[in-house]
């Protein structure tokens, strides 16, 4: 390819990773002018088989190839139709200055351009989706599609389209059921044969028997890029001594448990409980009812199953049984049993809250503004607008939970907006009083806390009121006002549950004193802050619970942005650049201030990564003990995909504060973005 993005002229070869049977039926469609939809595992290549696909449409029917590449067709994380039509213009020398503004235009102008140019003739291929651009990936797949049906009837061949296989676009209902892209072969991709892996090893120089043959290919199950991790990690002796078969297949195992591809398939099912669940349900041959399921096509995409038709899919190979049937049972041995205190509560109970029961509801980081997951853009007349269907999804599932009049107290712990707007801020009092009304709760027991994205990087010279960091807070300081009126400054918020029988302070803290635009990570308080607070605390303390008596459990919760205790790691290639890390630089202090203040739990966000862990702290007062606290970080709840790092979906807590225990219920978005589900629920001591 060249730097534009275009096949460079070289002859066509078939890209590595492709099994060569596969290889040939492509070769074939791509010569008789089909448009494709190729349907492969991640590891086969896909942007270097589109490049070959168009390259091959240019030399068999002189076809001018165009690669539309999400780096170049994207805007601000939105679809520019017109970077669109300017790269199919540069790309098939067309020579046009017309401009596009949309899907349809895009459609009408590809048609007349083709209708109008008797000897023109294009082939495009569509490639980089990835978590986040679900909706771009569609949005231009189906501007091409409506191309492909103008043209289709007159001049069938003319266009020609060309587009791999993103399990992202399974999230689309009309594909799902096929009433979609119908112009578009589905060609599925077989998984590796003998044939192709005796080839493999003999292109390096070694001659595979027929029973090492098999034996890789049952452990497996033709996936190829399992295969290509045994190519290359496999030392000859294994392959060329006389080893037992169960000697052979045991030391590959080994391999194939340590190879990346092993380890992130194993991180993938780790991650998703209800992914794992799904896998091991294909342990046998298992009917597919629905076979555009996303899930299922994400392990398809994977390796982690194989599909077949009529649509069943089954565990590919003895590798992939394997490790499902260990995660499997660790799971279920796991669940239920006691691990220092905590345990996990099984998934399918509803663990039904009773009137002595607290239930907290912890929401971090919504990122309202452009960057937000749940945004809509424009309103029926096409004006800017912006509202969320986010609080629409949460409010939901508390109802389906059980919880939907149950909720006592919220806290949103920092990120509320995305870049401290005065237009962000006022869609956050909207939601947040409409919220507080769905609960039937008052706005004195909604908390809030500053994150870094909610103090301003651009302050006004007349604020005087800046960070450390030269940033500002005056527009939260004003939602703040707006929220709590004459309630301000509103630093604590204390709350009973039905019965009286628990009462909870939650305080607010800020951490944000060193944000700013060279500091977006860093958190840091204030000591004087701490010592005002501590003041104004009863430095009794609430009552621990061993010691409870008929007054019931008093519990203390200290809500802030930044994370008391490392979430995420850092690389060192990161660190030596000069990347600043992401902490609160005075934890200890903290830490220590909350133990000798006797709270029970600190609740933040900030990383967007799930984080529960109990631990132990001495507030450095010879007369006081340890005291035990729970830190709990909740994902972020409004952040778009390509935001939210490792864990990858939107997420939120739900605390139910019992006489002798503590749930934290975690609940996460599921794979097709519609409703938030079951993600774990955790026990705990304290």
């Amino acid at each position: 390819m060249g730097k534009s993005g275009t096949p460079n002229g070289e002859k066509v070869a078939r890209p590595t990773h492709w099994p060569r049977s596969s290889w040939n039926l492509l070769n074939t469609e791509v010569k008789r002018g089909t448009s494709l939809w190729v349907l492969g595992p991640r590891y086969i290549g896909k942007r270097a088989t589109v490049y070959a696909l168009l390259d091959l449409a240019r030399r068999e029917r002189r076809a001018r190839p165009v690669v539309l590449d999400r780096c170049i067709i994207l805007s601000s994380g939105q679809l520019n139709w017109q970077r669109v039509w300017s790269e199919i213009v540069k790309q098939a020398g067309l020579g046009l200055k017309n401009v596009v503004t949309s899907g349809p235009e895009l459609a009408d102008e590809l048609s007349a351009v083709l209708a109008r140019r008797s000897a023109l003739n294009l082939a495009i291929g569509l490639v980089g989706a990835r978590r986040g651009v679900e909706d771009v990936f569609f949005q231009a797949g189906s501007a091409l599609h409506a191309a492909l049906r103008r043209v289709f009837f007159e001049n069938k061949d003319k266009l020609q389209v060309i587009l791999s296989d993103e399990y992202a676009l399974w999230y689309h209902e009309p594909l799902r059921s096929g009433s979609d892209w119908d112009l578009l072969r589905k060609i599925v991709v077989p998984d590796a044969t003998a044939t192709d892996i005796r080839e493999a090893w003999s292109a390096t120089g070694v001659e595979l028997t027929d029973e090492v043959t098999q034996t890789i290919l049952s452990l497996t199950g033709g996936h190829i890029g399992l295969i290509r991790e045994l190519l290359a990690r496999c030392p000859a002796d294994i392959l060329l001594r006389r080893y037992s078969e169960k000697n052979r297949a045991v030391k590959m195992m080994k391999i194939l448990e340590h190879s990346s591809i092993g380890q992130r398939i194993t991180n993938h099912l780790s991650g998703d409980p209800n992914l794992l669940k799904l896998a091991a349900s294909y342990h046998k041959p298992a009917w597919l009812s629905d076979y555009g399921d996303p899930r299922a096509q994400f392990l398809r995409q994977l390796g982690i199953v194989q599909m077949s038709h009529p649509p069943a899919a089954v565990l590919s190979g003895e590798f992939m049984s394997h490790v499902v049937s260990i995660m499997a049972g660790s799971s279920t041995r796991q669940r239920g049993e006691s691990r220092r205190g905590a345990r996990l509560a099984p998934l399918t109970s509803r663990l039904a809250v009773t009137e002595d029961d607290f239930v907290l509801l912890h929401l971090s980081d919504l990122h309202l503004g452009d960057k937000h997951r749940f945004k809509l853009p424009v309103d029926s007349l096409g004006r800017e607008h912006m509202t969320s269907r986010m609080i629409d999804l949460i409010l939901e599932d508390l109802v389906g939970i059980g919880l939907g009049t149950r909720v006592q107290m919220v806290a949103l712990t920092g990120d509320i907006a995305e870049a401290a707007t005065v237009g962000e801020f006022s869609l956050a009092e909207k939601l947040i009083k409409e919220l507080a009304t769905c609960l039937s709760i008052s706005l004195s027991h909604v908390l809030l806390v500053p994150g870094n994205h909610d103090v301003s990087f651009t302050p006004d010279d007349a604020d005087k009121n800046r960070t450390l960091g030269n940033a500002s807070p005056l527009n939260f300081d004003n939602l703040k006002r707006l929220i709590y009126g004459d309630l301000m400054p509103m630093t604590t918020s204390v709350a009973s549950s039905p019965s009286g029988r628990i009462t909870v302070q939650c305080v607010a803290l800020n951490s944000c004193l060193a944000s700013g635009q060279d500091t977006p990570g860093l958190g840091y308080v204030d000591p004087e802050e701490l010592r005002k607070l501590g003041r104004s605390l009863s430095h009794a303390g609430p009552e621990d619970p061993k010691e409870k008596d008929a007054r019931g459990r008093e519990v203390r919760v200290l809500c802030l942005h930044h994370h008391v205790m490392p979430v995420v790691r850092q690389s060192v290639r990161d660190a030596l650049n000069g990347k600043a890390p992401s902490l609160l630089l005075n934890s200890p202090e903290v830490l220590s201030w909350a133990a000798m203040n006797r709270f029970d739990a600190l609740l933040h966000g900030h990383h967007h990564q799930p984080f529960v862990s109990t631990f132990e702290r001495w507030s450095g007062k010879s007369e006081e003990g340890l005291r035990k606290m729970l830190a709990a970080g909740a994902g972020s709840c409004g952040a778009r995909r390509e935001d939210l790092d490792e864990f990858a979906r939107n997420h939120y807590f739900v605390h139910i504060i019992r006489p002798d225990t503590w749930i934290v219920k975690s609940r996460a978005l599921d794979d097709n973005g519609l409703r938030f589900t079951e993600h774990e629920n955790l026990e705990i001591e304290l």
